[in-house]
């Protein structure tokens, strides 16, 4: 039950703005997980999705990588909408470190993975 407390927080920091207690939250839930033995793999995924794009907000391109890294993977187990974000997420990562050949990978799997699974990405103003 802590962990899902602290979810509910760091989400509320994060839609305020208030990226670095987000960024800690989202941390904090981490090290709660990693001590509990098994659990839902989709939360820790949105989890790690989280502190990813908040981190890619506060310019920490490091731990955002990590974070969306560790989201992928799990992911990968049931590609859908989800795994396609993530792997956008990357690309957008990449980008911002001038790695310019594994953010066009990134965006093509992600375009690959709506594509099988059948979701069309929305385009902003449709």
């Amino acid at each position: 039950m802590a962990t899902q407390s602290l979810y509910h927080l760091a989400l509320s920091y994060e839609k305020s703005g208030n990226l670095e207690q987000a960024a800690l939250q989202f941390e904090n839930m981490l090290r709660l997980r990693e001590r509990q033995v098994g659990g839902n793999e989709a939360k820790l995924a949105k989890v790690h999705h989280h502190l990813a794009r908040v981190c890619l907000a506060l310019g920490r391109l490091a731990r955002a990588g990590e974070a969306v890294q560790s989201e992928i993977l799990i992911l990968e187990r049931a590609p859908g909408a989800e795994l396609a974000s993530a792997l956008e997420t990357f690309g957008a990562i990449c980008e911002r470190t001038d790695r310019g050949e594994e953010a066009a990978s990134a965006y093509e799997r992600a375009r690959e993975v709506r594509k099988i699974a059948g979701i069309a990405r929305r385009e902003a103003g449709a």
